[in-house]
């Protein structure tokens, strides 16, 4: 979107399409947008929450941000592309917080995996509904429009499949069909979004996210 940064991306996510969703946290922190950007692209991700893409026109997405339609079009050239920029600051928010579990500290694959699905699963929980939008509305993203945020999915899946094969390698991990486990293992975050946020009062989003850790390691099969 021309005058704002490339955001680096999210997973694959079930979603809840109820209108509670659209109670949700909702965006994170983003540098490089302006306030009236931020303002679009916050009533556009509670309209398609609870709506969905379909459902939403510019002219209400407008409406929300307190604008009108033409002064929306100076930020975004259409409704795809706000859908899009949304897409990317979703899978950019969690692929950051993979890369940041990653790079904490050493150990082998077990340490390591432990720390990646707790943080793959805190970042569902923290941003439910970016979570939930990412993944729903894909599908309504034309290839060039969904590029950067597919693009980010494909590397945060890698960083999952090589923690897991160097587990195998090192024999410290056991698994029978990989790609069944590395599914099982993605959609973690899938099921979380649908019920945290109405236990979030009673767990915080990395404590979901090591009782996750811990499950992952008894589905690879890891050895002491």
């Amino acid at each position: 979107m021309p005058g704002m940064q490339q955001h680096a991306a999210v997973y694959d996510l079930a979603v809840d399409r109820s209108p509670a969703t659209a109670e949700l946290p909702g965006l994170p922190p983003i540098e490089g947008v302006s306030e009236t950007a931020r303002r679009i692209l916050a009533a556009g991700l509670d309209l398609f929450a609870a709506r969905g893409y379909h459902a939403t026109s510019i002219r209400d997405i407008a409406a929300g941000a307190t604008l009108q339609s033409a002064s929306l079009y100076t930020h975004f050239a259409s409704k795809e592309a706000i859908l899009a920029e949304l897409m990317t600051i979703g899978h950019s928010v969690h692929h950051r917080a993979l890369l940041s579990s990653l790079v904490a500290g050493g150990g082998g694959p077990q340490e390591q995996l432990h720390r990646l699905i707790t943080a793959h699963v805190a970042a569902h929980c923290r941003w439910p509904k970016l979570a939930a939008v990412s993944t729903r509305e894909m599908g309504n993203l034309s290839e060039q429009a969904a590029a950067a945020a597919l693009a980010l999915r494909r590397s945060s899946a890698e960083l999952l499949l090589e923690v897991v094969e160097r587990g195998l390698q090192q024999g410290v991990f056991s698994v029978e069909h990989l790609d069944i486990t590395l599914s099982a293992i993605g959609s973690l975050g899938t099921a979380v979004i649908n019920w945290y946020p109405a236990k979030a009062a009673e767990y915080t989003p990395e404590q979901v996210g090591a009782t996750y850790a811990d499950l992952t390691l008894r589905m690879v099969g890891a050895t002491p």
